[in-house]
């Protein structure tokens, strides 16, 4: 019995630590487009997160000039993080996810326009940014998640990332 309860304990202790996800999903709306970020599995803290519209299927901008009607700064409107400086026409957003516990979102609000004309108010649908992606620096690696045509990424963390905090649990 002491040998099989031993045999037991020493599996559980080898088994792989579940691995850890930041889901970003993107909902066209009108004024503003609404980008949210959550963390699945632990709480996020001091994370970079890289947004790149480049590949994006709709040619994704975003449209911070302040001279248009749509324009709608890129901005936090729920949760604790910090932007980069955004300009007309950027593709690039660079976003520090300050703390997130599992389970909560970080939410940006943007006006994203696409390059072929039909841009500024027009409502986008989440197929409009499948093939734009985040990006996630570890110390060791940078982490890929590609948006799909439901407008989610994913990027999947390794459970002992340094961004993910201790848990109480």
């Amino acid at each position: 019995m002491k040998k099989t309860a031993l045999i037991f304990a020493l599996l559980a202790l080898a088994a792989p630590v579940a691995a850890q996800d930041l889901i970003v999903k993107f909902a066209g709306s009108t004024p503003s487009d609404q980008i949210s970020f959550e963390a699945n599995g632990c709480d996020l803290s001091n994370t970079i997160v890289m947004l790149d519209l480049a590949g994006s299927a709709g040619d994704l901008i975003f449209d911070a000039s302040k001279g248009t009607s749509a324009h709608q700064p890129v901005e936090i409107i729920s949760g604790y993080g910090a932007l980069s400086p955004v300009r007309d026409g950027d593709k690039r957003l660079q976003v520090l996810v300050r703390d997130l516990p599992r389970g909560e979102f970080l939410n940006l609000s943007a006006q994203l326009s696409d390059t072929h004309g039909q841009g500024a108010g027009m409502t986008f649908t989440p197929s409009h940014i499948a093939g734009a992606s985040i990006r996630v620096a570890l110390s060791d690696r940078v982490l890929k998640g590609t948006f799909d045509a439901a407008g989610t990424a994913k990027v999947t963390l390794p459970a002992d990332a340094s961004v993910c905090m201790a848990s109480a649990n």
